[in-house]
């Protein structure tokens, strides 16, 4: 006796959404490491300007690279579309102990970095009238400090 099974197309299936909570420490690790290798190769020396490319928080960025059980599909996917040589589901392909997507050969031009008058229309913008003053003299006296700290650096930006 054989019974044919089939769900009509009415009926309700759970699927279950990709979560870093479902995977062993060992897969965790494993994305973590894959995630920012691939993060510096294209440039993204640091997680904040990662994060607004990918259009992600810092917060959940992090829980990525320390290989925390809290991150959801959404954000897997957003880190997938973002780096090279990654699809949005790659995540998940890594966590799963599928191929890593290759380092990419160079990388790819940074953003430039915002000028002085950028920054301080930015903080006339967004912050609160009252301590706008003291963020501009912050700002431009750790500019400074940055400057005479690094000449090497600051020379090559011109």
């Amino acid at each position: 006796m054989v019974f044919c099974m089939s769900l009509r197309h009415s009926a309700r299936v759970a699927i279950r959404r990709l979560r870093t909570a479902d995977y062993s420490d060992q897969a965790r690790d494993r994305l973590a490491s894959a995630v920012t290798d691939a993060r510096e190769a294209d440039g993204y020396q640091s997680r904040p300007a990662f994060a607004r490319a990918a259009n992600i928080s810092l917060r959940v960025l992090a829980a990525v690279e320390n290989a925390e059980p809290t991150v959801g599909e959404k954000t897997l996917r957003a880190i997938g579309r973002t780096l090279s040589n990654w699809t949005p589901d790659t995540p998940r392909t890594v966590l799963e102990g599928g191929p890593i997507p290759p380092l990419p050969d160079a990388p790819p031009p940074r953003e430039p970095e915002r000028t002085e008058d950028e920054v301080i229309a930015a903080i006339r913008r967004s912050a609160p009238k009252a301590i706008q003053d003291d963020l501009i003299k912050e700002y431009l006296f750790r500019r400074e400090q940055y400057r005479r700290d690094h000449p090497d650096i600051s020379a090559a930006e011109g």
